[in-house]
């Protein structure tokens, strides 16, 4: 049994291989996959047909340091976690600009430039896992 769906939605496989590539073990980023149990932040938006993933940052065991506990509190953010998601969702909206660039399917220009005034990518969004 599990508190998740009863039929999981699978990530958008071509979102997938974009944050894998961001993230790979080739990279200053790292980041690998983590498969939780339940549903992310990214739920609604791939319920309504969104391409979406959840971005966060857990501990060796595998769990969000904290959770759904007392000392669960913004002051308790590790601001070097808070960092490296950060650097990760912005490297992974720029590879997401580039390839819909690429593609000719997107509006951007592909250039994944930022933007100075925003500190984020000009064009693009994730939400994030």
């Amino acid at each position: 049994m599990s508190d998740g769906t009863l039929v999981p939605l699978r990530y958008l496989a071509r979102l997938r291989d974009l944050a894998a590539r961001t993230g790979s073990p080739g990279t200053p980023l790292q980041a690998t996959a983590h498969f939780g149990r339940g549903s992310g932040p990214a739920l609604p938006a791939r319920t309504a047909g969104i391409p979406a993933l959840t971005i966060g940052a857990v501990d060796a065991r595998g769990l969000a340091p904290r959770s759904h506990q007392a000392g669960d509190r913004r002051q308790s953010l590790d601001p070097a976690a808070l960092d490296a998601v950060l650097e990760f969702a912005l490297t992974l909206v720029d590879a997401i600009d580039a390839e819909l660039g690429r593609s000719g399917s997107g509006s951007g220009s592909g250039s994944g430039a930022r933007d100075p005034d925003r500190g984020s990518a000009a064009q693009g969004g994730v939400t994030g896992r």
